[in-house]
């Protein structure tokens, strides 16, 4: 009799257990569907800003370029709505036998728009538009950007001055943008060389800088690093063996054709998926004839 008492008690304490159980389970779905309320709006408030940072990023990006006698220029940009922060530019300077290129890359929105007001002001600034070398430029950069980033930033730049006297281009190129060269008299595509890791909270010391010799129907392309984040359905990603592929295909072609093809197998590679950070695609060609200009 003790027992079935004992077993009764049990099942009723049980049962208590039980109940109370269910009174917190229903109070934790109750807020666990007023906290997915949260998440939804704060996503969707997210989703805006991102957004609008996009709209105004793609105000900002140049779309009409300077005429240079002697290249030929194509460039897109393409946003994403995960990762962005490319900015680029093609700019005269005050001597009118030298021009710049210009394109970077971050890994957020959130330092795009610190590093994309450092770009503006450097684009303006007095000693780029006097033709100052990229090593000099990338180190006003570093100086203006780095204090004010955090240890999760960094930025990816790539930028050159093209002397027209005698089409030498002397460059500074940090981080993971991809440079190459089309060499139409050898046939052969060469990565241009790095100056250095992305600009990060820990960059410090001298820049530096490379030059190299172009020739007529040379062709330059650059491409943020964004490309590197493109795969397809298996997971394998784009790599830049494809766009040296495209490249030694599309030589004989425009830089307009060539631009279009590399995002045509960007899209066909991803199966038109958005993209994961932004991507920005510059061609430069030099012209067939290429005079040397007196000094």
């Amino acid at each position: 009799m003790k027992d079935q008492k004992k077993l009764e008690d049990r099942i009723e304490e049980l049962e208590d257990i039980v109940r109370q159980k269910d009174a917190e389970l229903k109070v934790f779905k109750k807020e666990l569907v007023h906290l997915n309320g949260q998440i939804e709006d704060l996503i969707s408030k997210l989703k805006k800003q991102i957004q609008t940072a996009v709209k105004i990023q793609g105000k900002l990006v140049p779309t009409e370029f300077p005429n240079i006698p002697g290249f030929e220029f194509s460039t897109k940009f393409e946003s994403s709505l995960v990762a962005g922060g490319d900015y680029f530019d093609i700019f005269e300077i005050e001597d009118r036998f030298r021009f710049s290129l210009l394109l970077s890359s971050c890994t957020g929105y959130g330092i795009s728009s610190l590093f994309l007001s450092v770009l503006l002001k450097l684009t303006s600034h007095i000693e780029t538009k006097k033709g100052a070398p990229p090593e000099k430029v990338l180190a006003m950069v570093i100086k203006e950007l780095v204090p004010q980033i955090t240890e999760q930033d960094s930025a990816n730049i790539f930028y050159a001055l093209i002397n027209r006297r005698n089409y030498e281009m002397t460059y500074a190129h940090y981080g993971f943008n991809l440079a190459l060269l089309y060499q139409d008299q050898e046939k052969n595509i060469i990565e241009l060389e790095s100056s250095g890791p992305a600009i990060g909270i820990q960059t410090k010391g001298k820049t530096h800088a490379h030059t190299i010799h172009l020739n007529p129907k040379d062709c330059l392309v650059i491409v943020s690093d964004g490309i590197f984040k493109v795969k397809n359905s298996r997971g394998t990603f784009f790599d830049k063996s494809r766009i040296k592929k495209i490249m030694l295909e599309y030589s004989q072609k425009n830089p307009h054709e060539l631009r279009n093809e590399i995002f045509f197998q960007i899209h066909k590679w991803s199966g038109s998926k958005d993209l994961e950070k932004d991507i920005t695609v510059m061609v430069a060609e030099v012209k067939d004839r290429v005079l040397k200009l007196a000094r």
